[in-house]
């Protein structure tokens, strides 16, 4: 049994004790005695009481007076000759703290021994504190020989039990902690056209909306965390996983629906498709190639994994620094054999057993004090399908069979598409991952076809079927500025307001990982409205230019560094609008000679002449597609049987529809600059005059998480 002999510098015994069996030096100090020279500060203060220390951030400090392991079997905690170990006095409580590093070697799992899930080669704190009764009475020799003695190191249940009433014991470093949870994902399918596309038989296009399906995920989280361990009387302890200062955290899902996404039976793939349509051929999909439904499957997985890791990374976010992730009660006397099975895994960083199901199901004996997945778990989370085509084919079946399904690997959303699209769309080295600004410029310029369809009529769409465009973006290493960016997105909708801007981002904004999101959600008559007037009459390009241009100006505010981009762009300000008009009469070669010297070259000219080329772009396209549905208006109010039924058998509208198809065709434009954040969304939320929703997220590092939704 080791022993613990602490001397200054001279030599002199200042402590020299026996080690209590269960003890952590005992069970896990690799040596006969644990040695320790102890600084002059610390020599000095022994005989003091702990009443009468000063509580210093940095503690009295001892070293190891020679280099030593700290483990068990195959995990090896080492430290050197002269390594800090600090003791802290705080009023009543005294803590003792090192910071060993695991050796790189230390190959067993990281659920094993003393490693608590943390990273071979990284370096942890090991701290042990006690409170004692009488604090005026209690010399620091005597409590530090103690703590010492009998402090535990908690590795196990059998560490648990031996721990005196009252310690704390904590580990906190760099690792993987393992999760796991139960979702319920709702499904959020967006029916889309394809600019160039013609459009296929007229048949009701049926969907399914609103319902949830089961999935289960096991989840590996990586990152800063603090694993807090607590006598609280006899018979309870309680664990607790602490998010830690400046933590960014990385997720690693894997999801399944009853069984693994990565291994779809034939029988699985048209369960999961039927799941988004009432088509009742999505069932002869089992019949396609083996190769086809492996893909489709991967697609879907790396799809939902993606969903999911946003919505948990939103519950980590939310959660502020050095505050509580999961906290669970243990109480030793009640724990049956899985409670205790839950609690040695959770000793080792691995708490699938206790997350992955609600506070009111788990194992006898334990009870949940806190979950950042709870809130998570009790909602539905949104999987969005995009459906790149269906409003032209009609049968999802037709699209999965002679098409492509994708995944952005930005937002998680899935699509599926044609082969000739997905081709455009996927990334070269990644051909399942389809290239996140290529997905939203095509879905700019397929919202506007899918809503002129829907606008006129041309296509018959259940009408509980809204249709969606959404702009996400994340960064790992986002600054003050690129989050007053991302807010100015929300403001560009209304959401927020300067103040509520500026007042988010002085409320302890954390540099690191960030993200944005924003979606407008349409019904038809918000589709009516970005192309009819009041009298049923086309709405002229003109205005469409003039929403385009107060859209730039509602994201870029006038105190940011771009904000020459709003010198064409404040619609109220005559100057503004005389530069406009030159640069449409001039054209993109004739921007430089109207620009400000400063603006006219390099960067600055290129960002202008990108903004002025989408806004001619899309309200071109609008303008072209507001006269094809005031058209298809006047000629159905020609007919005088408008029944789906009389329609399908049609000529004169089939025709009508196939001219409409091909004048569609100019909206397509594979040649757009980039766009301007999710300027997108505000300018057909503003051409809508409004939306069935539109809803706003931002997320920063360091658990700042502001949601606006209209309606509430």
């Amino acid at each position: 049994m080791a022993k613990i002999a602490i001397t200054d510098k001279l030599g002199v015994d200042l402590i020299a004790a026996d080690t209590l069996p269960g003890s952590g030096i005992a069970k896990y100090f690799r040596a006969d005695v644990a040695r320790f020279y102890a600084g002059a500060e610390l020599a000095a203060a022994m005989a003091t009481p702990l009443s009468g220390l000063k509580k210093t951030p940095l503690g009295l400090a001892m070293t190891f007076a020679d280099a030593g392991v700290f483990g068990t079997s195959g995990v090896d905690w080492k430290f050197s000759a002269g390594s800090r170990v600090s003791v802290i006095p705080n009023g009543a409580t005294l803590a003792v703290a090192f910071a060993p590093s695991l050796s790189a070697s230390s190959s067993v799992s990281p659920a094993s021994g003393l490693k608590f899930g943390f990273s071979a080669g990284g370096s942890v704190e090991f701290r042990a504190s006690r409170e004692f009764a009488k604090p005026d009475k209690t010399l620091l020799k005597d409590a530090l020989g103690a703590l010492l003695a009998s402090g535990v190191v908690p590795a196990n249940v059998l560490d648990v039990q031996q721990m005196p009433v009252g310690d704390a014991a904590s580990v906190a470093g760099s690792g993987n902690l393992r999760v796991s949870a139960k979702f319920d994902i709702a499904r959020a399918v967006n029916p889309m056209a394809i600019p160039g596309m013609a459009l296929g038989e007229f048949a009701k296009l049926e969907l399914n909306a609103g319902a949830s399906v089961s999935v289960g995920a096991s989840v590996s989280v990586r990152g800063s965390y603090e694993v807090l361990v607590k006598k609280t009387d006899a018979a309870t302890v309680t664990v607790t996983y602490r998010k830690t200062a400046a933590s960014q955290f990385q997720f690693d899902v894997n999801a399944s629906v009853g069984v693994s996404l990565d291994v779809l039976g034939t029988d699985v793939l048209p369960k999961l498709l039927g799941f988004f349509s009432k088509d009742p051929q999505v069932e002869g999909l089992q019949n396609l190639p083996q190769a086809q439904q492996v893909e489709i499957a991967a697609a879907v997985a790396a799809s939902v994994n993606r969903t999911l890791e946003l919505s948990l990374s939103a519950s980590i976010a939310a959660v502020r620094e050095n505050s509580d992730l999961f906290a669970y009660a243990f109480d030793l006397n009640l724990l049956d054999a899985a409670g205790v099975a839950a609690l040695n895994a959770a000793l080792q960083a691995d708490l699938t057993a206790l997350t992955g199901t609600m506070s009111t199901s788990l194992p006898q004996g334990v009870t949940m004090l806190r979950s950042a997945f709870e809130e998570t778990l009790k909602r539905s989370v949104q999987w969005k399908l995009n459906l790149l085509g269906i409003v032209n084919v009609t049968r999802l079946s037709e699209l999965v069979r002679s098409g492509k399904v994708l995944f952005d690997a930005q937002s998680g959303e899935l699509l599926i598409t044609d082969s000739a699209t997905a081709k455009k769309l996927a990334v070269t080295a990644m051909p399942l991952m389809a290239d996140s600004e290529k997905v939203r410029h095509l879905l700019l310029q397929s919202m506007v076809v899918t809503a002129a369809y829907r606008a006129s009529g041309a296509v018959p769409i259940a009408s509980e079927l809204s249709g969606s465009i959404r702009y996400f973006e994340q960064t790992a290493n986002a600054n003050a500025t690129t989050l007053a960016d991302y807010l100015d997105n929300l403001m560009g909708c209304g959401l927020i307001d300067a103040g509520a801007k500026d007042k988010f981002l002085t409320s302890g904004f954390v540099a690191g990982r960030a993200s944005v999101m924003l979606e407008a959600s349409f019904v038809d008559s918000h589709f009516r409205a970005m192309f009819l007037d009041a009298k049923g009459k086309a709405r002229k390009q003109d205005e469409y230019e003039t929403i385009g241009r107060n859209a730039v100006a509602a994201i870029i505010q006038p105190d940011e560094p771009d904000a020459f981009r709003r010198l064409p762009m404040m619609t109220g300000e005559a100057k503004s609008n005389t530069l406009w008009r030159k640069m449409t009469e001039k054209g993109q070669p004739g921007i430089a000679g109207l620009l400000p010297k400063q603006y006219n070259s390099g960067v600055y000219l290129q960002l202008v002449i990108g903004d002025y080329s989408v806004i001619r772009w899309w309200a071109r396209a609008m303008r072209e597609a507001a006269e094809q549905v005031e058209a298809m208006d006047q000629f159905l109010q020609t007919l005088a049987d408008r029944t789906p039924e009389s329609l399908s058998t049609d000529k004169a509208f089939a025709e009508q529809r196939r001219r409409m198809s091909k004048a569609l065709a100019d909206v397509a434009n594979e040649s757009l600059p980039s766009l301007l954040d999710a300027w997108g969304v505000v300018a057909l939320y503003a051409a809508a005059k409004g939306a069935e929703s539109v809803r706003g997220v931002v997320m920063t590092a360091g658990g700042g998480i502001l949601v606006r939704q209209v309606p509430a």
